[in-house]
């Protein structure tokens, strides 16, 4: 893993410096992306899925790049390859290439919703082996639900499973965009877009007016359709700066310090997308734009 990180820090070419600096910033942030993707398709030459596992661990630290930053590079990687048809006289081939492809990617990772979908399409384990236990979709569907601990509004939900009164139990909720369920999906989408909360406080316009636009297709019933259509809301609200701050006021609010820190690295070290969806009065003087700022 040494080595490989060196290799990061040596070898990675810098932007072309005959760029504008906007376009120099662009650039550098797409490295990870196109580093990760790249290791990730040379992995079937080398069938050590240990190693090239450790090398992908490897870059995204050199890299700094975050869990979540990883998760969906290498899981939309992996879920437009299983969207693309299959050629009948090399079928064998290939579901053994992609299985090679997704145990490389997560062998370090905790199995999740979404990753778990792609297995047990993929037949490497059961849809039982990832399904969120009957409290936590009971939960999901009913706000009111006795072991629910509502600390403010973000991407957790959090149970109560003992006496204590503290959390044992955090379910990301747009991981369950990409349940096999039409009906868990439906529910993830209530409790993000449609709770008692006033959403239009932790949502900006895009992510609302994408989530408006895509809600038919999350919910329908084609695997195709709904993994496209969630892919795109979830990266939508992965830039958004209202969101991250309301999982940052909700990770406070549990005493989670692990959540807490990605969190305020996400708002203090945003990338590029995460500026895109702050509305351009935050960046103009302060001239007549109080109330406009206040409405924000």
């Amino acid at each position: 893993m040494s080595l490989t990180k060196w290799c990061v820090s040596e070898f990675l070419p810098p932007s072309p410096r005959n760029l504008p600096h906007a376009a120099c910033t662009v650039a550098a942030a797409d490295i990870p992306r196109l580093l990760l993707t790249f290791a990730l398709l040379k992995a079937s030459q080398f069938q050590d899925i240990q190693r090239s596992n450790d090398s992908r661990v490897a870059i995204t630290e050199k890299l700094e790049v975050t869990v979540e930053e990883y998760d969906d590079i290498m899981s939309a990687i992996i879920e437009v390859e299983l969207e693309q048809p299959i050629v009948h006289e090399y079928r064998e081939q290939i579901k053994n290439f992609r299985r090679l492809t997704v145990k490389t990617a997560f062998l370090h990772q905790e199995l999740s919703v979404r990753f778990g979908t792609v297995l047990a399409e993929l037949g490497i384990s059961k849809s039982s082996d990832f399904e969120p236990n009957a409290t936590a979709l009971s939960a999901l569907v009913d706000s009111s639900h006795p072991q629910l601990i509502n600390y403010s509004f973000g991407p957790w939900m959090f149970l109560r499973t003992s006496q204590d009164g503290e959390p044992d139990e955090a379910h990301y909720i747009p991981d369950f965009l990409f349940h096999s369920s039409a009906i868990v999906r439906n529910a993830a989408m209530k409790h993000l877009f449609h709770s008692e909360v006033t959403i239009t406080h932790f949502f900006t316009p895009n992510t609302l007016k994408a989530a408006e636009e895509l809600t038919p297709d999350i919910t329908h019933t084609d695997n195709v359709k709904f993994r496209t259509a969630a892919r795109a809301l979830v990266t939508a609200m992965s830039k958004d700066f209202l969101f991250a701050l309301a999982r940052l006021h909700q990770a406070h609010g549990a005493r989670w310090e692990e959540e807490i820190n990605v969190a305020l690295r996400q708002l203090l070290e945003p990338r590029i997308g995460l500026l895109e969806s702050i509305p351009i009065t935050c960046y103009s003087l302060p001239r007549n734009s109080s109330e406009e700022l206040i409405q924000i």
